[in-house]
């Protein structure tokens, strides 16, 4: 498209002057017919690059068009994802001070049960002196 719009500007006929050679009956050794009919033939192909030209151009028009629209989807989009990201950043930081908070819960509850287990022993020695001292007095 580029190079048929720059041979359409760079070889641009002067048809007037065409003209004037056509009302000749013989130009260079050309009859006046054949003259007329590369003008024509000319003005044909000028027309085709012409309409080609325009085509190219609403195309890219339409292709702007779509480029632009694709552009703000992207933009909506990629502001949707980042606050979807926002808020998972938070539910992991929410996650994360549970999970250190149930860790120190299960901490301390090992501290609990072992505690536990040491007044269990305590117990169990008592229980046996109680018995020992009650079967010494019987």
């Amino acid at each position: 498209v580029t190079s048929a719009y720059a041979l359409s500007k760079s070889e641009k006929l002067d048809f007037m002057q065409l003209d004037d050679i056509n009302s000749k009956s013989s130009v260079n050794g050309h009859l006046k017919d054949d003259v007329t009919d590369k003008i024509e033939a000319i003005k044909e192909e000028k027309w085709l690059l012409e309409l080609s030209i325009a085509e190219v151009g609403a195309e890219n028009s339409k292709l702007g068009g779509e480029i632009e629209e694709i552009n703000n989807t992207h933009t909506e989009l990629t502001k949707e994802f980042q606050g979807e990201l926002v808020a998972e950043r938070s539910r992991c930081f929410n996650l994360e001070a549970k999970i250190a908070e149930l860790q120190k819960m299960l901490e301390s509850m090992q501290s609990v049960e072992d505690e536990v287990q040491a007044l269990r022993e305590k117990k169990s020695a008592l229980d046996q002196e109680m018995e020992l001292a009650a079967t010494a007095q019987s």
